[in-house]
């Protein structure tokens, strides 16, 4: 179906349309294929006006990089999603390129610049609060927030971060979300020497750990 998709858009001289086949080539083929095809919708959309080219395949090829381990090359890719859609004011693809930014830089123990990439994700997130899945990023980044403070000998700080998350938790309902991060101010507490209470907060985020653990995994 793609590849009718794309000789559709060729004869109709469409660049944008052939660009988005190829994507969607990508994502029904194996890795090395796959950051092919990817690679030929980034070069015809390179000059695009479109509000998700080329960015939509610099994130799809910096995921597979990462499944490969080429994580310098799949940072690069990230970085260029994130330009490209910075550029083009696409929200939604400027947060799932920071995110994947922040996550090669945690693998690298890159605790500092994680960090900084994960506050300009906050603050882009503050800035925008009526894009789609809005509280799930919100979670995400404070929870990234957090763990980079505690990576960071930080604790109190990290401790900010987590009770926000707590807070949103509760607005929303979301029990087990809430333990997740119960869970995670434990870590902190325990970061500052007070024992007693990160064991009482391991314990009662430990609760539904498996059950938080499947619907949540991002969170914990």
């Amino acid at each position: 179906i793609a590849r009718v998709y794309i000789e559709k858009s060729r004869s109709k001289n469409d660049s944008n349309k052939m660009a988005l086949g190829y994507v969607k080539m990508a994502q029904k083929s194996k890795r090395r294929k796959a950051i092919k095809y990817l690679d030929t919708s980034i070069a015809l959309s390179k000059k695009s006006k479109h509000i998700n080219f080329p960015a939509l395949a610099y994130i799809n090829k910096s995921h597979l990089l990462y499944d490969k381990e080429e994580y310098e090359k799949s940072l690069q890719s990230a970085i260029l999603g994130y330009q490209s859609s910075n550029k083009n004011n696409n929200i939604d693809q400027q947060i799932t390129s920071l995110h994947q930014i922040i996550r090669i830089n945690e693998l690298w123990g890159d605790y500092s610049k994680a960090l900084e990439t994960s506050f300009l994700t906050f603050n882009l997130l503050n800035a925008n609060p009526d894009i789609e899945h809005y509280s799930e990023h919100y979670l995400y980044s404070l929870e990234d927030i957090g763990k980079c403070y505690i990576r960071l000998k930080k604790p109190d700080s990290a401790l900010v971060y987590y009770n926000r998350a707590i807070k949103e938790t509760l607005k929303r309902k979301d029990t087990f979300t809430y333990l997740a991060f119960v869970s995670r101010t434990g870590s902190a507490l325990y970061a500052k020497g007070n024992y007693n209470d990160a064991l009482d907060s391991l314990q009662k985020g430990d609760i539904n750990r498996e059950l938080y653990n499947k619907s949540y995994l991002p969170y914990y």
